[in-house]
């Protein structure tokens, strides 16, 4: 796979530093290098900044978790127009889609990040996953469940009108009673 980031073995306070100069977006990889070793040369020596090379596969990291935080949020930011137009949506589904795409990207990161992947990464992946399809069955027995009260209680209203003062004709009901149910009449 790929080789570990000795930046994620610096000090705290050193990796902070770099962080917040890369997450700024204003300075190059030489800035970067001069800014840490100005502030903590003094508490860890010259091997307070990483090398140069180490800089620009952690920036290159670092820069690509952002594009793919700036997407999801992307994403999230059209579909809460969406569900803000269509308030009768179900947000659930919604949820379980961004879950899937999140799961299914986590694994893909798995195979191509940084280290090795261990098999309680794997494990965790795959719980987050089936319990993520059982969220989705679980829904679906919901929405079913929810439309055939609907229709029964439609049918049992249209029982009522045919039972009621006002009685339609025959033709009438069935015809409703087709039109509930989908059918051609």
């Amino acid at each position: 796979m790929g080789r570990k980031s000795s930046i994620k073995a610096k000090p705290p306070e050193v990796k902070a530093t770099i962080d917040e100069l890369i997450e700024g977006g204003r300075h190059t990889l030489d800035e970067i290098l001069a800014i840490v070793r100005e502030r903590h040369a003094e508490a860890y020596g010259a091997d307070a900044a990483p090398s140069r090379a180490a800089l620009g596969r952690y920036r290159a990291s670092v820069e690509q978790q952002m594009a793919a935080v700036r997407e999801s949020r992307d994403i999230a930011d059209v579909w809460a127009q969406k569900l803000g137009n269509e308030p009768e949506s179900d947000v659930g589904k919604v949820v379980l889609e961004i879950i899937r795409t999140l799961a299914y990207r986590a694994g893909a990161d798995l195979m191509t990040g940084e280290g090795e992947v261990d098999a309680r990464q794997l494990s965790q992946l795959a719980r987050v996953m089936q319990q993520v399809e059982d969220a989705g069955r679980l829904s679906l027995a919901r929405e079913k469940a929810v439309r055939e009260a609907a229709m029964e209680q439609v049918e049992s209203r249209v029982d009522a009108l045919e039972q009621g003062p006002v009685k339609p004709d025959a033709n009438t009901l069935q015809m409703v009673r087709a039109a509930i149910r989908g059918e051609d009449g």
